[in-house]
């Protein structure tokens, strides 16, 4: 696919066609493209918090939280670790729920601990607890 080729280039016009391919009515494209966004790159990390919050699929949203911890990494983004928190605390999805609290650990691991606290002690799915818990104690 496009996409994939794209997201494995370096030049800018390249990675903005990746950005650029979120906002796709075809959710395979969107799909696609969350799994080629380039690491570090800040429209990218703005791009795909903001979808991380208005995507309807959910099983969007949670490749969404997946590549928000690939590609912002121990950033510490705002923008990433406000869109995680609000998808850990709040997804109507466990499976979402599960992904945000991985990805924050990986972008903001200072600011994750009380997420990660809360869901450990709160969550409504017992998976997410698990994972909280894990996250919390060092496993991955």
């Amino acid at each position: 696919m496009a996409i994939e080729f794209l997201g494995g280039r370096s030049e800018p016009q390249a990675q903005d066609a990746v950005v650029a391919a979120l906002g796709d009515r075809d959710p395979g494209v969107r799909r696609a493209a969350l799994l080629a966004l380039p690491a570090g790159h800040a429209a990218a990390i703005s791009a795909v918090a903001q979808k991380l919050g208005s995507e309807e699929d959910w099983a969007l949203r949670s490749s969404a939280a997946e590549a928000l911890g690939r590609i912002a990494a121990g950033s510490s983004d705002a923008k990433a670790t406000t869109a995680l928190t609000g998808a850990a605390t709040s997804d109507a999805y466990a499976l979402v729920r599960e992904s945000a609290a991985r990805a924050l650990s990986l972008v903001n691991p200072e600011k994750a601990r009380a997420v990660l606290e809360r869901l450990a002690r709160s969550d409504e799915e017992p998976a997410v607890q698990r994972t909280a818990r894990k996250l919390l104690s060092g496993e991955k």
